[in-house]
């Protein structure tokens, strides 16, 4: 489960001061928001790429002071890309 590989990055295991913001690439709805919270990460910005989720997603965290949504595909390359959108909505890619 993603929420055991958070914990002790958000508990600071990886630098000397806690995890305070974190960039969620491939958002999806934003599952993991409350987790964020509840371990004292205090800005987060999602990416999801799929403009269908991303209302989802926006819904979700539209009262979450420090949390900012982007309706972004993130990619090694500059300029336009082919995005993929399947049936299973967690699974679409470029």
């Amino acid at each position: 489960m993603l929420m055991d590989y958070l914990k002790p990055i958000s508990r600071g295991f990886f630098s000397v001061e806690p995890v305070r913001g974190v960039l969620h690439v491939g958002a999806h709805d934003g599952e993991e928001l409350n987790y964020y919270k509840e371990n004292g990460i205090t800005d987060v910005v999602f990416c999801e790429a799929n403009p269908k989720i991303y209302k989802r997603l926006v819904e979700r965290c539209q009262n979450s002071d420090g949390v900012k949504c982007y309706n972004y595909a993130i990619c090694d390359h500059k300029g336009e890309v082919d995005f993929h959108v399947t049936n299973n909505d967690s699974a679409s890619s470029l």
